[in-house]
């Protein structure tokens, strides 16, 4: 389950007191969401995962700069690689009238991220390059399938599940095993400012586009159970089918501000509020299949492809941040953070294998410094959150009634240089 970024910033001014930083470009692929808020973590690298994802304003740090203001970048005055990874567990219950104890399948996913900071000492630029997973969570969810009921898995775009078509006019509510893979890769823009009133006190804006990824793939799968079951003249129709597959995903626009300040040489203390527009970019989910194999099946329906749209209905969210560095020495710095987002999944598209509810995070993280070398190490938990859908609005009713409780726990390590 991740998201990754890979992303390339363009220029920063140095005009004093203020910071500003101009579009960075950055593609993304787009598989399963996690959590934190909606499918993104909370934060990039192991110094803004300490801090809940206080990063808006958080300077010296390329990982956090490239992941969500560019104009932060420019505080870097030496070129700087940082190295690191990101992993996660997840655990999670789930229950409805054919499960009583359905669980997360527990197991450690990880993955890279890394960040480079170049100034270009001779004018007012700062290029940098860095590639991190927005979300980074994979889980297998091990429960009953009801008759009728749906599934759905992201995984790369991968749906690998029952699964009960939802839209369209001649299969709406039937159920059938599918595969579907799919990828792809879209653009987004990032812009931000930073502005210094006082030595002690720095405000930071950033702004991130809406973004569109046409992932393309296949889907397969076999409906031989439920044609057998329908009998009659259904019994002996081909099960198997292909199709050429796109799924036409939205990633929301957000809105970023925070304030840091650095109470004495010791303590510094920021927080962060971000906007995300979830309601446009997550309302539904169009997949589009063609070129069918099955000429059972295309004789059925009168054609080689089929239009479905899985809804999702997911509401706009505003996330508070807090988080606070103190230096015990000058080579070790310790933090901790926390954070808070209501859940953007409605109860009635709320699915075990969907299910971004995480509104509680705490975190807490080390840095060790010497010389020009750093390693950093943090921890978050995505605190168990449960809900519960006493009325599902997706095809064949089976999630009505129906719990489901996730937590998640966090784990980053990032190493630096500065040449």
């Amino acid at each position: 389950m991740s998201s990754h970024r890979l992303a390339g910033v363009t220029p920063s001014f140095p005009a004093q007191p203020l910071l500003l930083a101009a579009l960075s470009m950055a593609t993304i692929s787009f598989v399963r969401p996690a959590q934190a808020n909606g499918i993104y973590r909370d934060g990039a690298g192991a110094r803004s995962m300490a801090l809940a994802g206080t990063e808006v304003g958080l300077e010296n740090d390329p990982i956090s700069a490239l992941h969500s203001n560019p104009a932060a970048l420019r505080s870097t005055s030496s070129t700087t690689l940082q190295l690191g990874a990101v992993g996660g567990l997840a655990t999670g219950d789930f229950s409805n009238a054919a499960n009583s104890d359905g669980r997360l399948s527990q197991k450690v996913e990880a993955g890279p991220e890394f960040g480079l900071a170049l100034p270009i000492r001779s004018g007012p630029l700062t290029l940098g390059l860095g590639f991190m997973p927005d979300a980074a969570m994979k889980g297998d969810w091990k429960y009953v399938d009801a008759p009728g009921g749906l599934g759905i898995v992201y995984n790369e775009n991968a749906l690998k599940a029952p699964y009960v078509f939802q839209s369209h006019p001649v299969l709406k509510g039937f159920k059938t095993l599918l595969d579907l893979e799919t990828s792809g890769v879209g653009f987004n823009g990032n812009v931000g400012v930073i502005y210094r009133p006082l030595d002690s006190l720095t405000l930071s804006l950033s702004y991130q586009t809406e973004t569109s990824v046409d992932s393309k793939g296949s889907a397969s799968g076999n409906a031989g159970t439920q044609l057998t079951n329908l009998g009659g003249p259904f019994a002996s129709v081909r099960p198997d089918f292909r199709y050429d597959a796109l799924v036409a995903n939205v990633f929301p626009q957000s809105v970023s501000g925070g304030i840091s300040w650095q109470a004495d040489r010791r303590w510094r203390l920021a927080v962060q509020v971000d906007w995300i527009n979830w309601s446009d970019a997550f309302d539904k989910l169009p997949i589009h299949l063609t070129s069918g194999n099955n000429a059972d099946l295309n004789g059925f329906l009168g054609t080689n492809a089929i239009d479905d749209t899985v809804p999702l209905h997911w509401r706009d969210r505003v996330v508070f941040r807090t988080g606070v560095e103190f230096k015990v020495t000058q080579e070790l710095t310790l933090r901790a953070g926390y954070a808070f987002g209501d859940s953007p999944v409605p109860t009635e598209t709320l699915l075990p294998l969907t299910a971004a509810i995480a509104r509680h995070t705490v975190s807490t993280g080390l840095e060790w410094r010497h010389g020009h070398f750093s390693v950093a190490g943090a921890y978050q938990y995505d605190l168990p959150t449960a809900m519960t859908a006493a009325v599902s609005g997706l095809q064949a009713g089976e999630y009505s009634n129906s719990r489901t409780e996730v937590g998640i726990h966090w784990f980053g390590l990032t190493t630096g240089y500065r040449f």
